[in-house]
């Protein structure tokens, strides 16, 4: 017999909705009614509309790699969650950085970053 762990997912944007986020750049406490899981991530919507679109195209509303600042993941090969608070969209997609030092390196010269980090999504 074989016994297989797997972990719970956590939290994806601290339960806000990530459709209204990018759509309409607001923070919108998602309903827990309406719930997706998504690379271990679990997000909460604003209501059907939001829960549709997100199944649709996750990719398009999800933070990319599942929140964790790229930053400190392609330069320190740490995996470090990134916070709400020092976030920022870039070429439609949404960046979680840990710091605000890192947030502003993005921001220096973001291009580089995001071809690493749509690399490294492309290899999963």
């Amino acid at each position: 017999m074989y016994l297989y762990y797997f972990p719970a997912p956590t939290e994806g944007l601290e339960g806000f909705c990530p459709v209204t986020l990018a759509e309409s750049s607001q923070w919108q406490n998602g309903l827990p009614k309406y719930v997706a899981v998504h690379q271990g991530q679990r997000y909460n919507f604003a209501g059907p509309q939001e829960f549709e679109k997100f199944v649709a195209a996750p990719e398009k509303y999800a933070p990319v790699l599942r929140g964790i600042d790229c930053i400190e993941l392609l330069e320190n090969n740490a995996s470090i969650p990134g916070k709400r608070e020092c976030g920022v969209f870039y070429n439609g997609r949404i960046y979680l950085f840990e710091s605000e030092a890192n947030l502003n390196k993005f921001s220096q010269g973001p291009d580089p970053y995001e071809r690493k980090v749509s690399q490294a999504e492309s290899v999963r």
